[in-house]
């Protein structure tokens, strides 16, 4: 016995059943006489059983024949409600996304995009994994996340479809009292002889900042370190020396006058806002409509300035 039914076979079966006849449902599915002959002689040796009475020129559901009825109307139902849920035409998005990101993209960046996605598409369900780089890739590459969003430099693999890439300011900042703070440029040796507060080593603007000096063979020492950049923002206003984040983290402290930038020509610092999917994953419609609000909004607050 096949385990396994055709689909077109059962099919076939549920309409000579409805119309009492082999040849009206041969008309009716444009199939020969001959053909839906043979799908329900090869139905029967699958299943083992004998599915019609032929009493004269009539025919006869069999006990068994109608138990396959019964359940063949119900799953060439299901069939159909399959085939249905899966067309986009009409139909609106649902599903799920699933988003790694960094730590500091979910205190900034973020929040504002997942909020436009929501109101334009609120039947998709969003999950969002917060790690490091590194780890994101290997998520990516096990297909555990859809997309990866990070700050980092830029990101070459074949592996990884690269669909987002923008320019991101880093800046050296303190608070307005900080001694730096004189209206002219810092030089790179006076910068580190004060006290600073960084990310961790895992981050991708840290690194952007250690191999910029290291090529200047210079090196940094910070006071104190924290992947929380909402912390390091509060101490920054609180005077606790200086520090290099991206822009758009500070942003609102800048403008509310709580920070400053450092300017140091010797050393600019520029990092990119990078989002990927594996290049073997399919990219469903959900995944396009993403992509398609995270470009437009991503791209609208980089040209802002933030």
């Amino acid at each position: 016995m096949n385990e396994y039914l055709d689909l077109k076979k059962l099919h076939s079966f549920v309409t000579i059943a409805e119309t009492g006849s082999f040849a009206r449902a041969a008309e009716l599915l444009s199939y020969s006489p001959a053909t839906i002959t043979v799908q329900i002689q090869q139905l029967e040796r699958e299943l083992g059983t004998c599915l019609f009475d032929r009493i004269g020129k009539k025919i006869f559901l069999t006990n068994d024949g109608r138990r396959l009825y019964h359940y063949g109307q119900q799953l060439l139902r299901l069939s159909e409600e399959t085939t249905d849920a899966l067309r986009v035409d009409g139909s609106l998005p649902g599903g799920r996304l699933r988003i790694g990101t960094i730590n500091s993209l979910c205190g900034g960046l973020l929040p504002p995009l997942l909020q436009s996605f929501h109101r334009h598409y609120p039947g998709v369900s969003i999950s969002v994994t917060s790690d490091t780089p590194a780890n994101l890739y290997e998520h990516l590459s096990y297909n555990d996340l859809d997309f990866v969003l990070v700050l980092d430099e830029p990101v070459c693999r074949p592996d990884f479809a690269s669909v987002l890439r923008l320019p991101m300011r880093v800046e050296f900042c303190a608070a307005p009292t900080h001694p730096l703070n004189t209206g002219s440029a810092v030089s790179l040796d006076a910068l580190l002889e004060h006290p600073c507060i960084l990310t961790e080593k895992d981050a991708s603007y840290r690194r952007t900042l250690e191999r910029a000096l290291a090529e200047r063979r210079r090196y940094i020492a910070p006071i104190l370190e924290s992947d929380d950049t909402g912390l390091l923002i509060q101490l920054l206003t609180q005077g606790m020396g200086y520090s290099v984040l991206p822009r758009f983290l500070i942003q609102d402290a800048l403008n509310s006058g709580a920070l400053v930038t450092l300017p140091v020509p010797d050393l600019e610092l520029e990092i990119q806002l990078q989002m990927f999917y594996h290049t073997g994953k399919y990219v469903d419609r959900e995944m396009q409509l993403f992509l398609s609000v995270a470009s437009r909004h991503l791209s609208q607050l980089v040209q802002s300035g933030t």
